[in-house]
């Protein structure tokens, strides 16, 4: 099965946009899923629902970061990796806004997640099904594209 669509099974069954990201990589990166999934829980719904950037684009951003971030044992590539990551980020940042219009969790699904009523609203439209399983499908297709173009070298 294609990892967009494991991710969008994921999401599908309970996990949030930014969950279904990370866990759709976790075996990659010899990640337990259920620890995957507990970093990427606060980052769903656009951030702790607070409809800011989207969890999909977050949990991305999350994976980019564990295959070229800095990391402590390597001091002495640590700001290369840093610098490396934030323009891959970048990266992946302009593909879903040329394709989306935006990363912000509002802008894209048009409902405020942090209102009682708009979410309601929202979850009884099925917005999440009709909007935000595209956006998980995009954002694990961008991480593909950005994984498999740029070199390992630093990892």
């Amino acid at each position: 099965m294609e990892r967009k669509e494991t991710a969008a099974l994921l999401f599908d069954g309970n996990y949030n946009c930014a969950q279904s990201v990370l866990a759709s990589y976790a075996d990659d990166f010899g990640l337990d899923k259920d620890l995957a999934a507990s970093l990427a829980s606060g980052f769903g719904a656009g951030i702790g629902r607070s409809s800011q950037v989207c969890g999909a684009v977050t949990g991305a951003c999350m994976v980019i970061g564990l295959r070229y971030g800095s990391k402590l044992s390597e001091e002495s590539c640590f700001q290369e990796r840093k610098e490396k990551t934030y323009l891959l980020v970048a990266e992946l940042i302009d593909k879903f806004k040329e394709r989306n219009g935006s990363i912000n969790c509002r802008e894209l699904i048009g409902y405020d997640l942090d209102d009682p009523i708009q979410y309601a609203e929202a979850k009884r439209l099925g917005i999440f099904t009709s909007h935000c399983t595209k956006y998980v499908r995009d954002s694990v297709g961008f991480t593909e594209e950005i994984l498999n173009v740029i070199p390992d070298e630093a990892s």
